[in-house]
């Protein structure tokens, strides 16, 4: 291997997330792995592996490539509402069924999902103070298949201190669900009887433009700001959720369910968002604050707050508690059930990232850094979520069920880099 004879400037590394000392000497790969493990309370338990490789090339750049295998069993809610009587769900395939208890959220307990991605990344030098970034990624589910490529170009100037980012990225996914895709606002068949379908498989397609600023404001200070516009075409539905339609018109049985309708959302979508971000190296350690704001055109705009501090130890130890603040608006379609009697809307979901609520995650990283880039971490991390469990248009019996409850996850990752 080469010896290096350009360096990056500080901010692209920052961007990259990875140290200047990693490609300072003759070792050419830097490996890190990774194992993340969450368990959602009485919902769904995932695993999840990733491997990731990145060497210097002989013109000063960065290459990476990496892998990711996830798989997920458990509980999905499927958008229909609880109720105080017992509820049967058709399966997708329109074969089987689930059943879920008297006031509990439904969920498919059946849910089961396996995703591969690989990804890879060049970052290579143009010249003195020019540098493109690209990337590709492909993902594969059983049900689901996307494909992604972009790219960036990094400006240097004020000597390396200021650096202008300019990026994009196109990407195509295929949607080709069990049992085709749904029929909007299409009633749920009983078990055994033919399922009301559309085409077996439908695409959706995204594009995305980003400018940022990376500054350097001092020897121990880094400031990073981004502004993201990105849109989505097509199929943006998804064809596992449902709605339930309630009584609205007998006294006697008000918001008792009567049946389940699949969900109709908009073909496209708008988003925009602001990412800020600084980190600043203390005698005690490495202090970081990001901030992100994000609308879309569904109405859903949510504000994100992360701050964290990373301690450092005698021989490489260190350790990191965080904490990460999230909240965000319904869209404007978001609707916990239907009223039986009513036009239906244009469009219609139940699902529960789809609504209002809070979210708060507290973090603890442990972990020791090593010679040469090398590094290992343990963490662990606590998410809970909350939403509106009894809105003010419940309608009758629905006025005692939890709405939206309360989302527990605990989430354990750990991480060795090593050289090879």
């Amino acid at each position: 291997m080469k010896k290096i004879t350009r360096k990056l400037s500080a901010a692209s590394y920052a961007l990259l997330g990875l140290s200047s000392s990693v490609v300072a000497d003759e070792s050419p790969w830097l490996f890190d792995v990774g194992i993340m493990n969450f368990n959602e309370q009485d919902r769904n338990t995932g695993l999840e592996l990733t491997l990731k490789g990145t060497r210097a090339t002989n013109e000063g750049g960065l290459f990476s490539i990496g892998a990711e295998i996830d798989v997920i069993t458990g509980a999905t809610p499927n958008g229909a509402s609880s109720s105080e009587v017992p509820q049967v769900f058709t399966m997708a395939s329109g074969v089987g069924f689930y059943r879920v208890d008297a006031n509990e959220l439904p969920a498919d307990d059946t849910h089961m999902d396996t995703r591969l991605a690989i990804n890879a990344a060049l970052n290579d030098p143009i010249s003195q103070n020019l540098t493109g970034d690209y990337h590709a990624l492909m993902s594969m589910e059983f049900d689901y298949l996307a494909f992604a490529l972009g790219g960036s170009l990094s400006w240097d100037f004020n000597k390396k201190n200021i650096t202008l980012v300019m990026g994009g990225n196109l990407e195509y996914n295929r949607v080709h669900p069990v049992g085709n895709t749904t029929t909007p606002f299409s009633a749920m068949q009983a078990p055994g009887q033919p399922p009301i379908r559309g085409e077996s498989a439908k695409t959706k397609k995204g594009h995305e433009i980003s400018i940022g600023l990376n500054q350097i404001i001092n020897r121990t200070s880094l400031m990073q700001l981004r502004l993201t516009r990105s849109r989505f075409a097509g199929y943006l539905t998804d064809s596992y959720k449902i709605l339930s339609v309630v009584d609205s018109q007998n006294a006697a049985t008000l918001g008792h369910t009567l049946y389940y309708l699949y969900e109709n959302r908009p073909s496209s979508r708008y988003m925009s968002s602001l990412y800020l971000a600084y980190k600043k190296s203390l005698q005690a350690g490495v202090f970081d604050f990001n901030y992100r704001y994000f609308d879309d055109n569904w109405q859903i705009r949510s504000d994100t707050l992360e701050t964290g501090f990373k301690f450092k130890r005698e021989q490489g130890y260190f350790w990191r508690p965080s904490l990460r603040l999230y909240r965000q608006d319904a869209a404007y379609f978001y609707r916990h059930s239907l009223p039986n009697g009513e036009a239906l809307p244009l469009y219609a979901s139940a699902e529960l990232r789809l609504g209002a609520f809070d979210a708060t995650t507290l973090g603890l990283e442990l972990g020791k850094d090593l010679a040469l880039g090398r590094k290992q971490s343990l963490s662990i991390e606590y998410y809970t979520q909350q939403g509106e469990s009894h809105p003010d248009d419940a309608i009758g019996l629905q006025r005692q069920q939890n709405l939206y409850p309360t989302l527990k996850t605990w989430v354990i990752r750990y991480v060795f880099a090593f050289k090879w």
